[in-house]
């Protein structure tokens, strides 16, 4: 199981990802 600040971050960058688009 994650902690909630590991989940926090992978959200995070899930976002920038698919709006920077790699």
């Amino acid at each position: 199981m994650f902690s909630l600040k590991e989940l926090k971050k992978m959200s995070n960058e899930d976002e920038r990802g698919t709006q920077g688009g790699v």
